[in-house]
């Protein structure tokens, strides 16, 4: 059994935590582990197998994890009742972050030359092409997408930089940073960007 982070970090439910594994058929699970004892309890499991690395992000506020089984389908897994449901997307999607202050899912996707900001109707599944992000290579590191809802940034890195989306302005722009990280999530306390960063000898964690 291996335990899959699918957020930046677990998402908090009241005293625990919460994550997702790989056991079986269905083949992802959802439970909560207890952070003081590590003891685990199953509370769900999205029914189909597939699962696309980078593809999630958790609404803290709504309660749901967004889960992409593949570029065209998201499942919506429901917190308090450990239900899911499938939605078919009208566009492929590649990763994703949410902002929870207004309940939207944002997700990138390649257009064939450049990366791409795309907003999903998580109810009908009809996704809408918002901008070019001009200023990112063409990759994207699964696990480094965040989102800032006080200012309406996206971020996530590329092969080289940290990528600022501006949502309201429609604007980019490549931030360079001394570590590249490998998980990356906004703190909305200090509305800081936390990352995080395997690189030996040890692993760091930093603020940016």
């Amino acid at each position: 059994m291996g335990f899959c982070v699918t957020s930046a970090a677990y998402p908090q439910t009241t005293s625990n935590l919460f994550g997702f594994y790989f056991s079986g058929v269905p083949d992802l699970r959802a439970a909560r582990i207890d952070p003081a004892t590590g003891a685990m309890s199953t509370f769900g499991a999205v029914p189909n197998t597939g699962f696309l690395l980078g593809g999630t992000a958790y609404d803290p506020v709504h309660r749901v994890e967004y889960i992409a089984r593949d570029e065209t389908t998201l499942f919506i897994f429901y917190v308090d009742s450990g239900a899911t449901t499938s939605v078919p997307l009208s566009q492929p999607i590649g990763i994703y972050v949410v902002d929870e202050a207004r309940g939207t899912l944002y997700g990138l996707a390649f257009n064939g030359t450049s990366a791409e900001v795309r907003s999903i109707d998580v109810t009908t599944g009809n996704v809408t092409s918002l901008m070019l992000v001009t200023a990112a290579g063409n990759s994207w590191v699964p696990g480094t997408a965040t989102f800032d809802p006080f200012n309406n940034f996206l971020y996530y890195r590329d092969a080289r930089n940290l990528i600022e989306v501006n949502i309201v302005a429609r604007s980019s722009r490549a931030i360079s940073i001394s570590q590249a990280p490998d998980l990356l999530i906004f703190d909305r306390v200090t509305r800081q960007l936390i990352a995080f960063t395997a690189a030996n000898p040890a692993a760091q964690i930093f603020k940016i």
